[in-house]
């Protein structure tokens, strides 16, 4: 409904994955089989959402396949089975087991009771818990101590978001007794002290941030934490990350050397009054290096790679001319304000999201939602006149995997390319 009163017609299609036409054939913790549209198929996720993960893959597949890609039945179970997603119930270790899941908002939270239970129905649990301050600790908090039998309050590492431990052990005393519940000032401590309180039969359960996976994982084979059972694929993972971690530092080092050319190249521009962008010189060397890259997919990653080092170090080169009263006119005019009233605002996750919370943070007031239902869309304007909208693609349905979006489409003169972009990309 629009700011008049009148009803939008949108030409769109949306492509529903309805988890209630799957059928779950069977489910454990290194697989899980189920049936959907009369094919049977095979994921080697552990959770109970990943059904409904799988079933939505599955719609913008068939989504794709409408608009004339060509994808077999066998490419689809291969890629099926192939799926991979660490951090999201994984199993590092057995007896006791040590589950680690990234839930950070009371969504995901519900998603992790409903797989324990699912799981493991009689066993006691103990919770290691570490979260942001900008999440929503207070209702994970709620949801999740209830079915600990102890739960100890951690601080995620190397992060200036983390919420104190001593925090968020306070919030947990709510829900728990003073005495089922420890704090621990690190990661390491708080893992010594779940396997301590653990029995062989007890379910070591730590969430509430993507952040500290890495570093659990780590930690689990420091201390020789069910080495021997450990899963191959976790441990080849470490080794590769590894090696990506060295490959980035290069990365690193070559950039830095590239960017002090850039300044030499800039004094150069001084002292001879030469023009910082060269567009022909540009589009040539863009050209060159594509064409170094061994394929398709690759040349594309090269040619955005080195664009944006070429736009940064233009960015350099005009800092250093404004330094030495030498900068050129930028067609473009500081705002000491963007128009809210007007502006639509377009994220994708659910309540709680870092999507939600970027587009609280940045409206700057308390915005009311209506969640997206099955069969349409549904939206209400906030006090500042800013609509919310959930979008349901129309050729393309979109997987859950993307990286998390935000896109402002503002009704001015100015920014009618965005206007148009983002209307293509919709169609």
């Amino acid at each position: 409904m629009s700011s008049n009163g009148k009803v939008r017609s949108w030409d769109a299609r949306c492509m529903l994955g309805d988890k209630t036409e799957a059928e779950l054939v069977t489910a454990d913790l290194d697989h899980m089989v189920f049936r959907y549209q009369k094919e049977t198929y095979t994921i080697h996720l552990a959770g109970s959402h990943q059904l409904e993960n799988a079933v939505l893959a599955l719609a913008g597949i068939r989504a794709l396949q409408d608009t004339g890609y060509q994808i077999s039945g066998e490419q689809i179970r291969s890629g099926m089975e192939k799926a991979r997603w660490n951090g999201r119930f994984t199993i590092l270790k057995k007896d006791p087991y040590l589950v680690v899941d990234g839930a950070h908002n009371p969504d995901a939270a519900r998603k992790l009771q409903e797989s324990l239970r699912m799981y493991f129905p009689n066993r006691e649990f103990v919770f290691l818990m570490g979260v942001f301050r900008d999440k929503q600790y207070e209702t994970i908090a709620e949801r999740m101590a209830p079915m600990a039998r102890e739960i100890i309050a951690m601080e995620t590492p190397d992060n200036p978001r983390a919420l104190p431990a001593k925090e968020l052990g306070e919030v947990l005393c709510r829900y728990k007794t003073p005495k089922q519940v420890y704090v621990a000032d690190s990661l390491e401590k708080a893992l010594q002290l779940g396997m301590k309180l653990a029995g062989k039969e007890d379910v070591i359960v730590a969430f509430g941030s993507l952040s500290f996976i890495g570093d659990l994982t780590k930690l689990s084979e420091k201390f020789g934490i069910g080495k021997e059972k450990m899963d191959n694929k976790v441990l080849d993972l470490l080794e590769i990350r590894d090696q990506i971690d060295g490959i980035d530092k290069e990365i690193v080092e070559l950039f830095e050397k590239r960017m002090q050319l850039s300044a030499e190249v800039a004094e150069y521009k001084i002292s001879n009054n030469k023009a910082v962008l060269d567009p022909q010189r540009e589009k040539e060397k863009l050209n060159t290096l594509e064409k170094y890259a061994s394929n398709s997919f690759n040349r594309v990653g090269v040619y955005e790679l080195f664009r944006q080092m070429m736009a940064m170090s233009r960015k350099l080169q005009y800092r250093i001319l404004a330094e030495k009263g030498k900068a050129e006119k930028i067609p473009f005019r500081k705002v000491s304000s963007l128009p809210m009233q007007k502006a639509k605002v377009v994220f994708q996750g659910v309540e709680g999201a870092y999507s939600f919370t970027a587009m609280h943070s940045f409206s700057g007031n308390p915005l009311k939602i209506t969640m997206w239902k099955p069969g349409g869309m549904l939206w209400k304007r906030s006090k500042t006149e800013m609509r919310i909208t959930r979008y349901c693609q129309s050729r393309i349905l979109l997987p859950v995997s993307l990286q998390i979006f935000m896109i402002f489409w503002w009704n001015t003169i100015t920014a009618s390319w965005v206007n148009r972009s983002f209307r293509w990309i919709m169609l």
